[in-house]
């Protein structure tokens, strides 16, 4: 039997436990007040004031020119940079992260044009100069005269061409063309016996059985012979085969003066005018113009062999003489390139495949300067003397240059007195032998007192030796001032750029060009291309055609800045080497 079950007598009974109470906590002492919270608003810090990375010194007037960093310039620090690069040509070009563009600073119109030429003279690694001493003007490689294209290869076969041609139009060759049947005449094959016309003779020509025009000369002659042989020397046709030949003679000596004139005359893409003193210049050698006569390379020829002599190299981007004394073969010349000394290549493009050949030329250097010298290892007495030898000498010529600045000016009236021709002693004589005031070597050289300067710094991609990456040339929208667009121009032919168009189309802009604009655009393609023609789909004169010749091209790596027609001319190079 189930008894209901009832919550509250359960509740009520006294037999229930009590549920246990937790007392209160009483504070034995009063309670302490927590820390006070700070509702003062703070305002973010602020920025300090923009200034310049060279000077420090805050500005307004900042200009952000570097195409890979955010440093700020000033127009003053600007300007210098591109006055001391024109002074200095380690200092060239002016760069921060990359190249710094002619456009980021206000130059006056004097410095600009002396930037463009120190700029282009620096950046040109076939350098051509004035070979008039009183001149020594650089002259740029825009000037030079471009490659002409090559005309119809001149062969055998087209001289002998040409003459039979011309043989065959005079009125005296009706008789010989091939287009009588002269062989059916009666009895003519029993008095000729090797019948000859001039329809033989240009079969034989297309046919390439003549060698030379002697052969031609000699069925010419037979024609002539056959001719008498048939009809008799006072026959006409006989007259008309010997007024043939004449002919022939004659357009023969034409073609050789022609050849001749050819192989002798100096084409006017065989020399340059100096810009600067009008003289004409060789091309091929850099000498003064030879006209006719072969260039003379024995000077040129001279100083390389001494070069070699003493082991010195040239710089590939100045040309300059250097000649490694100790170290590593990482050079830093005075025109700001780096490069290898032993393979004479950038540094970008050594990376270390000559240890074979630098090691073989040391090797080298040291036994022939011990076997000069005569000195080994523990025996530094031929240093010494070679550098006593170098320090006299120095010292020598430092008290002439003195004694020559001190001098008084000879009288006009005094008479010198006529030389001495008396040979000296055998013990008096000067000696002739050249030395080289650079030798010694390393183990000279490595503790010596001169000052070589510190150790190549590390670079960036070089400006001389860049592959050349070329993207389209970005204008940035981000506020800051990045100098005057509107004055952007190729790095190579100083002609103006824009900024791509992205919102215009192409006829657009091409439409709000001048005419003379246009002029020069189509100029530019054509010059680019050799005057073969522009690889484009619209006539070189149109608003598209122009628009994309004078887009800004900029190279990735070092921010070389380019029109579209030097981009495709740096590219064709490229592809040649």
């Amino acid at each position: 039997m189930s008894v209901p079950f009832n919550m509250d007598a359960v509740m009520s009974s006294t037999t229930t436990a009590p549920v246990p109470v937790t007392p209160a906590t009483i504070p034995t002492s009063p309670p302490t007040a927590g820390p006070k919270m700070d509702l003062t608003v703070r305002m973010p810090p602020k920025s300090p004031p923009r200034s310049c990375i060279i000077c420090t010194e805050p500005s307004e007037d900042l200009v952000r020119p570097c195409r890979s960093c955010s440093s700020d310039y000033c127009g003053d620090c600007l300007v210098e940079m591109f006055a001391a690069a024109t002074e200095d040509p380690s200092r060239m070009p002016p760069r921060c992260c990359n190249l710094l563009q002619i456009h980021t600073a206000a130059l006056d119109v004097g410095l600009e044009d002396d930037y463009r030429a120190k700029f282009e003279e620096w950046i040109t690694l076939n350098k051509t100069y004035c070979p008039s001493p009183l001149c020594s003007a650089f002259i740029p490689e825009r000037l030079l005269p471009l490659e002409e294209p090559k005309g119809a290869t001149i062969s055998l076969t087209s001289i002998l061409t040409q003459l039979v041609t011309s043989v065959s139009e005079s009125p005296a060759a009706r008789f010989f063309r091939g287009e009588l049947p002269i062989t059916e005449l009666p009895g003519y094959t029993e008095v000729v016996l090797h019948p000859m016309d001039l329809g033989m003779i240009q079969s034989k020509v297309q046919a390439l059985s003549y060698s030379s025009t002697t052969d031609l000369t000699k069925d010419m002659l037979l024609i002539v012979k056959n001719a008498r042989l048939y009809n008799g020397p006072e026959h006409p046709i006989a007259k008309a085969a010997d007024q043939m030949l004449e002919k022939y003679v004659s357009e023969l000596s034409k073609k050789i003066d022609k050849l001749v004139l050819l192989a002798s005359r100096t084409s006017p893409g065989d020399h340059v005018i100096c810009p600067k003193c009008h003289i004409a210049i060789c091309v091929k050698c850099k000498q003064i113009e030879h006209s006719i006569n072969p260039c003379d390379t024995s000077v040129q020829d001279h100083e390389l062999a001494m070069l070699e002599q003493f082991r010195y190299k040239r710089c590939p981007l100045c040309k300059h003489a250097v000649k490694k004394m100790f170290g590593c073969p990482f050079m830093q010349c005075v025109c700001g390139a780096h490069w290898c000394y032993y393979c004479q290549r950038s540094i970008d493009e050594c990376d270390g495949v000559c240890d074979e050949q630098a090691a073989m030329e040391d090797m080298e250097e040291e036994e022939e300067e011990d076997e000069e010298e005569g000195y080994g290892d523990d025996d530094e007495d031929g240093l010494e003397q070679l550098a006593e030898m170098r320090r006299n000498l120095l010292a020598s010529e430092a008290m002439a240059r003195v004694n020559k600045a001190a001098a008084p000016a000879p009288p006009a009236t005094t008479v010198p007195s006529a030389p001495d021709t008396t040979p000296l002693p055998p013990t008096q004589r000067p000696n002739t032998r050249i030395v080289d005031l650079d030798a010694g070597g390393a183990r000279r050289w490595a503790g010596a007192d001169e000052d070589f300067g510190d150790e190549p710094d590390e670079h960036k991609y070089q400006l001389w030796s860049c592959p050349h990456t070329f993207i389209t040339f970005t204008a940035p929208d981000d506020g800051y001032d990045h100098g005057d667009l509107d004055r952007m121009e190729c790095n190579k032919c100083y002609t103006h750029v824009d900024t791509h168009p992205t919102k215009a189309s192409a006829s657009d802009i091409g439409v709000k060009l001048s005419m003379q604009r246009l002029e020069v655009c189509a100029a530019k393609l054509s010059k680019a291309w050799g005057g073969a023609g522009v690889p484009l789909d619209h006539e070189p004169g149109s608003g598209e055609a122009c628009v994309k010749a004078t887009v800004a091209m900029e190279c990735k790596w070092c921010r070389l800045l380019v029109c579209w027609p030097c981009q495709e001319k740096l590219r064709a190079l490229k592809v040649e080497d």
